[in-house]
């Protein structure tokens, strides 16, 4: 459940720093990832999660936010939501068993 928590904080966070009415730049992308993942292992660190732990939950955050953050530099004409959601919502489902 933890795990899932740290997901959910992750998500938060990106979404708050990569959040515009207009398209984002790639640097905002790039921000709202390194922002989200920041937040996953700063929260697995003081949770008192093993250090390994902290390194795996942020190298998944890292993983699964890549994408999530940069869907919005796709042209319109080419992006399909389930691209999107296909990595982060396999990962969840992962890390809930």
């Amino acid at each position: 459940m933890i795990f899932v928590a740290l997901a959910l904080w992750g998500f938060g966070v990106s979404d708050l720093a990569r959040w515009s009415l207009d398209r984002i730049s790639g640097s905002r992308a790039a921000i709202a990832t390194v922002a989200g993942s920041a937040t996953v292992i700063a929260i697995a660190s003081l949770s008192g999660i093993a250090a390994s732990g902290v390194l795996i939950a942020g190298l998944v955050a890292l993983a699964v936010l890549l994408p999530w953050s940069f869907y919005d530099l796709i042209p319109s004409s080419r992006a399909r939501p389930e691209y999107a959601l296909a990595l982060p919502m396999g990962s969840l489902a992962h890390s809930s068993r």
